[in-house]
């Protein structure tokens, strides 16, 4: 049976890391699979890391909190800000302990039941999960089989490997991920970078539960940047061949205007082909002006050595017990009472949660109780009133310097 790792214990064997932006009800739920599949399934020790990608929902951290101090094999870490994916991806395997990482969405689209799978092919350096049927929106599928295509012509990437959030790494791998410094990373052309033994398994894409997906055309658009300029240098060659192209084509059209000159005695008709050769190599040249401008500021960026994240909390590092009196895992989340529903646990898993008549933490667990000191009780305070309050807290806490 596998065996929940503290951080003060053995190191696990496997690592999960988990970003995590505006999930609220899948993470409990997510918590919970991956304790089944790993303890009846897979039966090594293992370790759990939610990364905060400062999520917009004010119940996700108080949530992961929670999960962190229930469970020793969950850490819970909060970025200052959102930094992307990627990023959180990173800061989650930067602080793994695992000999292997598994990385996954936080939306319950990626089933913990499938990883298995993934663990059976282990002995390659990267494992990505190949979706026998995306349940995305077209538009999502279509740029991603567009990305694809520049992934093979840039970095590499045969055309019937699929990449996705959905993988497990070895830790080589990972630390050859972790030597590349950038402000901008993107994992896939980071994983090339690293190995070429990559390899796909099939597993199921299962439908959103919870929330939608904020991966907007913008942000798709932002990443697809990153990986044409901070991994390549496939503009500047694009450039290249067009600048390359128009010489070309213009000392060719300089001995064609010549040549009808001093052999035939014509001249040019009208300034119809001056302009266009003008327009044409001036919109190159703009054009190539503002690729490298571009290529300058990011690598002005780079060279300043910016991270790609930085940490505010980790449950590891600065204990749960400050955060516990701050207010925040003292709040009374709904998103654990309806995970609870989603579920249908026995009433005695529920308890793990905290979750009673009337108190979803129970006010015995806690250090400080809204009541009183200690939990001791108090005048009634409604539930609603009281969550509304803990939530404006949390609030003032982030707008403070």
């Amino acid at each position: 049976m596998g065996k929940a790792s503290r951080q003060d214990g053995p190191d696990p064997v496997s690592s999960i890391v988990v970003p995590v932006f505006g999930s609220t009800v899948s993470l409990p739920i997510l918590a919970e699979r991956l304790r089944r599949v790993f303890e009846n399934d897979v039966g090594e020790p293992y370790e759990i890391i939610f990364v905060d990608d400062d999520s917009p929902d004010p119940e996700t951290w108080p949530i992961l909190l929670r999960l962190a101090e229930s469970d020793p094999a969950v850490r819970a870490v909060r970025l200052t800000r959102n930094f992307g994916q990627s990023a959180a991806v990173l800061c989650g395997i930067g602080l793994a302990r695992g000999a292997y990482l598994i990385g996954m969405d936080d939306d319950l689209q990626h089933a913990p039941e499938e990883i298995p799978k993934l663990i059976a092919e282990r002995h390659h350096d990267v494992v990505f999960a190949r979706f026998r049927k995306r349940r995305h929106p077209l538009s999502k599928r279509l740029t991603g089989r567009i990305k694809s295509y520049f992934d093979w012509m840039i970095l590499g990437k045969p055309l019937h490997l699929q990449s996705s959030s959905f993988f497990l790494m070895r830790r080589a791998v990972a630390r050859g991920v972790l030597a590349v410094r950038t402000p901008f990373p993107l994992l896939t052309p980071l994983v090339y970078h690293a190995t070429r033994d990559v390899v796909n398994v099939e597993v199921e894409h299962r439908a959103r539960a919870h929330g939608k997906s904020r991966y907007t055309l913008a942000r798709r658009l932002r990443l697809f940047s990153n990986l044409i300029i901070n991994n390549s240098a496939f503009l500047l060659t694009v450039i290249g061949v067009l600048g390359t192209s128009l010489s070309a084509a213009s000392l060719l059209l300089f001995l064609f205007y010549l040549g009808r000159r001093l052999f035939f005695g014509i001249g040019l008709s009208g300034w119809t082909s001056l302009m266009l050769a003008v327009l044409g190599i001036g919109g190159v040249l703009l054009f190539g002006v503002g690729v490298i401008g571009t290529y300058l500021v990011r690598i002005i960026q780079t060279s300043e050595s910016r991270p790609s994240y930085v940490v505010r909390y980790d449950s590891a590092r600065d204990g749960l017990l400050a955060a516990s009196r701050s207010g925040l895992a003292a709040a009374r989340i709904p998103a654990i009472q309806a995970a609870q529903q989603w579920m249908d646990l026995p009433r005695t898993e529920a308890s793990a949660w905290g979750v009673g008549s009337g108190d979803l933490f129970g006010s015995e667990n806690r250090e400080d109780g809204p009541h009183g000191q200690d939990g001791a009780d108090g005048p009634d305070v409604p539930a609603g009133r009281e969550m509304r309050d803990d939530a404006q807290h949390h609030r003032d806490r982030q707008e403070a310097p």
